[in-house]
């Protein structure tokens, strides 16, 4: 079976003037098969630094997962959940207690072709599969047990073309479940985040937010390779017949090529002798037995000092470039974590100034170890894309092409108008492009 990918829409809306709320939408590759998303808010805030607590909460949901990255799925999801719930009972218990009844969460991780759900309050997981939508872990109702996190959880298979939707629960109070079914059945994954997004932004208030993760499953298309070979150069060998008729037709030039001249090399005769001097050891002879044996000794004892020296010096040398590589890797390990962490707050400010003691360090390691370097290439790419706000657009379409080039745009009941420089042409945008010319 191919390997799915996921192809990741979001909804993540609040108001300019929202200070009762704050929310995270967050996803992270944790290695080439396993796949993190979570999804977190905190309402009904009484102070500005209360919102920090869901900073501090999505901290320890992260490391827990950093430090279980190399176990197994559904081990790994597991573990990094029995470390959350831990550590939430802690702070809870030393006197931080302003998230409790406040906190909603789901978290999702995809680990091949399985995924694992968990969630605590007031979010819930959807499953679309063909035509059909199902909630596969409800949200909780407010008020039961808000002392215990990360209770409820699911995991399944996922297949080709399935849809999983992991969004907050008041998006409801605004789009009905049959309505949300029917905008997804209707459209593709990303065409019906943008519908529902539409919906949700007239009823955005100071007191209202938003946020939603649509997850679409589908199989990579591997590239097909098709060689065109010239008919002028064929590639297969020639028949019999082909050859014998060639060598049945008498040739027409003889070719006579120079007869090439013997060449003698002329005889070297190397006479010469190596006289190796003779080393006498005049002192030995002189020795007893038992100064010949403390002279071997003491020779042999050199030669092995000597040889053991340098094969410590070399592995001196070695482990200080190991520790100087492990260090360089952990202080980049750190720097992202650190830039990650900034923009989980959303300060753009300090996500630039880490991302530049990010990629200084990069290049540090780049210096020490291309090799080991190579394997934060594509993370650290990612990262300078989220931290610029760039983003690239796979595959782009042409949605409308005008006549003129347009330079003003106002809305219409049915659609746009369109106007160049020339105030007497005007073209009318409604899925269909129509030309006007206008007379004064």
């Amino acid at each position: 079976m191919a390997r799915l990918e996921t192809q990741i829409n979001q909804i993540y809306l609040t108001h300019p003037e929202t200070k009762n709320a704050s929310l995270i939408l967050y996803e992270e590759a944790l290695s080439a098969s396993t796949h993190l998303f979570i999804l977190a808010e905190l309402r009904d805030l009484q102070k500005k630094s209360e919102a920090h607590d869901l900073k501090k909460i999505s901290e320890i949901i992260l490391t827990s997962f950093r430090t279980n990255k190399k176990l197994s799925g559904e081990a790994l999801f597991e573990a990094s959940l029995a470390q959350i719930n831990q550590n939430l009972a802690d702070i809870a218990h030393e006197g931080r207690k302003s998230w409790v009844g406040k906190f909603s969460c789901i978290i999702a991780l995809r680990a091949n072709d399985n995924i694992y759900l968990a969630n605590s309050g007031q979010a819930s997981g959807w499953l679309r599969r063909q035509s059909e939508l199902l909630e596969i872990l409800p949200a909780e109702k407010r008020g039961d047990h808000p002392l215990k996190t990360f209770v409820n959880f699911i995991q399944g298979k996922i297949s080709e073309n399935d849809a999983l939707i992991l969004t907050s629960a008041n998006v409801f109070n605004y789009v009905s479940t049959e309505l949300y079914a029917k905008i997804l059945n209707n459209n593709t994954l990303a065409q019906a985040c943008q519908e529902i997004s539409k919906i949700l932004q007239t009823a955005l208030g100071s007191n209202q937010s938003f946020s939603s993760f649509f997850l679409e499953f589908t199989k990579k298309q591997s590239p097909s390779f098709a060689e065109v070979l010239p008919e002028a150069a064929p590639v297969y060998a020639p028949l019999p017949e082909d050859i014998k008729n060639s060598e049945e037709k008498p040739s027409q030039f003889k070719i006579r090529l120079p007869a090439i001249p013997n060449i003698k090399l002329p005889k070297f005769n190397f006479r010469f002798r190596i006289r190796i001097p003779k080393i006498s050891f005049g002192f030995f002879q002189r020795l007893g037995k038992a100064g010949k044996f403390f002279f071997i000794s003491f020779s042999l004892f050199a030669v092995l000092f000597i040889i053991n020296l340098g094969v410590y010096g070399f592995k001196l040398r070695d482990q200080h470039a190991q520790e100087a590589l492990t260090k360089q890797i952990a202080l980049v390990n750190e720097d992202i974590t650190k830039t990650r962490s900034a923009l989980i707050i959303k300060d753009n400010q300090q996500a630039l100034v880490q991302l530049a003691q990010t990629l200084s360090d990069f290049n540090s390691l780049k210096k020490l170890s291309p090799t080991q370097a190579d394997q934060f290439t594509a993370e650290l790419e990612k990262l300078t894309n989220q931290v610029n706000k760039t983003s690239v657009a796979q595959s782009p379409q042409v949605y409308a092409e005008f006549k003129r080039h347009p330079i003003y745009l106002a809305k219409s009941p049915t659609g746009f108008l369109l106007s160049a420089a020339d105030s007497n042409s005007v073209s009318s945008f409604d899925k269909t492009n129509k030309d006007y010319f206008l007379l004064n």
